[in-house]
């Protein structure tokens, strides 16, 4: 993150960070690609960062993070789907959780929103789960949650600790999504996971000017940063220039002017290829991600 960052930048998957401060780091998903939650000890604070599920809603999975579910300070959210909050609703209506939960007022929504649709697919075509009904969702999402502007900082008083303070910054990528800085005492962290650092056609990047020095000032400095991999996607996909479709297509298409990488430029093509031949295209998409990206992409 540039001299301005100092520390640890800490894997998902690590746990150790410094022998002489007090935080610690204990995953819970297996794969952080998957799903995500973590449970992050910062002087004397407990907080859970993302509560996500697999579509596949097998209670089995959230078994390591039971234990810990009375003594938490405060859940943080960063974005509106399963893979990062998939568990609230499920978790908040079983257990006795009496923290804070903070996201932003998209990802509340557009969370709302997800977890009901994959609840109600799970209920038609698979056997539903046990105590855990669409009301269990709505009623979660519309009480428990507490909502954030960009920059709006939220504290909380741990038990015997000393007074967390957190942020959520834009993310990019999806509406709502979310980094989020954490203080406690004279620890400082960033949770950031999933961002995207290009501008969209409908959404900003991600906000890395907090993260970075203040020109002609002093520096922001950060004892942890904590993030995800990112997928290793565009590796596996062919550069522009790579790709030989009938010379029809690129002639009658807008692709190459108006897509911004390879992946934008396969869609259009074979969007527009299968259209022209009489088909037609289903795009599977996660309604809080990528789907206005989609639309505005097709509009242009």
């Amino acid at each position: 993150l540039g001299p301005g960052a100092r520390g640890a930048c800490v894997h998902e998957r690590a746990v150790p960070v410094s022998a002489a401060m007090d935080f610690r780091i204990i995953p819970v998903s297996p794969d952080s690609l998957e799903w995500q939650c973590s449970i992050l000890k910062i002087g004397g604070a407990t907080v859970l960062l993302n509560c996500g599920w697999t579509e596949t809603f097998d209670p089995k999975v959230l078994s390591p993070l039971i234990p810990y579910l009375c003594d938490l300070d405060l859940i943080i959210l960063t974005h509106a789907d399963v893979k990062h909050l998939g568990a609230v609703p499920y978790l908040l209506s079983r257990y006795p959780v009496v923290c804070p939960v903070v996201c932003t007022e998209p990802v509340c929504r557009l969370g709302e929103l997800s977890c009901a649709a994959c609840l109600e697919d799970r209920e038609k075509y698979r056997a539903p789960i046990e105590d855990y009904e669409l009301d269990d969702v709505l009623r979660v999402f519309m009480s428990r949650l507490t909502t954030l502007n960009y920059r709006e900082s939220f504290y909380v008083q741990p038990r015997g600790g000393k007074s967390l303070a957190v942020c959520p910054l834009p993310a990019g990528g999806h509406l709502g999504s979310a980094y989020w800085t954490l203080r406690c005492g004279s620890i400082s962290a960033v949770y950031l996971v999933d961002g995207d650092l290009r501008r969209g056609r409908y959404l900003d990047g991600f906000e890395i000017q907090h993260l970075l020095p203040c020109r002609g000032g002093a520096a922001q400095r950060w004892d942890v940063v904590i993030t995800s991999p990112m997928p290793d996607v565009a590796g596996k996909l062919p550069q522009r220039g790579a790709l030989h479709p009938p010379q029809e297509v690129y002639i009658a298409s807008q692709s190459l002017s108006v897509a911004r990488n390879a992946r934008e430029q396969m869609l259009l093509e074979e969007t527009i290829a299968t259209l022209r031949s009489g088909g037609s295209v289903l795009i599977p998409a996660d309604v809080a991600g990528w789907i206005p990206e989609g639309l505005l992409l097709l509009e242009a």
